[in-house]
């Protein structure tokens, strides 16, 4: 399928995924893991909203969203989940696990922001993020290697099928991000 933005746009977005890749690995040398952290769960969060434009079109729920907000991450990735589940496309191949994985490790950050301005947490605040950014790499790494697979699949395919049928969705109104 024709890819949705231009050559270079799509050079443009490889400039910045390289210079992330090299902030993130200047914030684990340099033991910034508050920093590093955060800059894994934004390319968790571009990598899923990058297969779900792809997908979007074939989104049962017509209504696009309206808000530039996003649904939750665990939404989009229950989505994502279900049509892998069901073999959808090229997602018939992406690994599960990794989607497993990177939720329970945004459900580890979640915690570990709640849990900031908690006299029994606090001191442990550059621990947990430590411990955090050492999980998070190597699920950066794996959802740039299952994302291109994904990028192939598509640009190989003749058109998106139609989603499973009957496939629940936890956005019951709009889609789950902005077209």
């Amino acid at each position: 399928m024709k890819q949705r933005e231009s050559l270079e746009i799509r050079k443009e977005m490889v400039e910045m995924h390289e210079a992330y890749l090299d902030r993130l690995k200047i914030a684990m040398d340099t033991k910034q893991f508050v920093e590093a952290t955060w800059i894994c769960y934004a390319i968790y969060e571009q990598r899923i909203n990058r297969i779900i434009e792809k997908i979007l079109p074939k989104c049962p729920i017509e209504t696009p969203r309206t808000s530039n907000n996003s649904a939750s991450i665990s939404t989009r990735i229950k989505c994502l989940e279900k049509l892998i589940s069901k073999s959808y496309g090229g997602l018939a191949k992406f690994d599960l696990s990794l989607l497993n994985d990177i939720s329970a490790w945004c459900d580890g950050l979640n915690r570990l922001v709640h849990d900031l301005v908690n006299l029994d947490e606090y001191k442990r605040f550059d621990a947990n993020f430590e411990t955090l950014a050492k999980q998070g790499v190597p699920l950066v790494n794996r959802i740039y290697e299952e994302g291109t697979k994904f990028r192939q699949w598509f640009v190989a395919a003749d058109s998106l099928p139609d989603f499973p049928t009957k496939h629940k969705c936890r956005c019951k109104k709009e889609q789950c991000i902005k077209p």
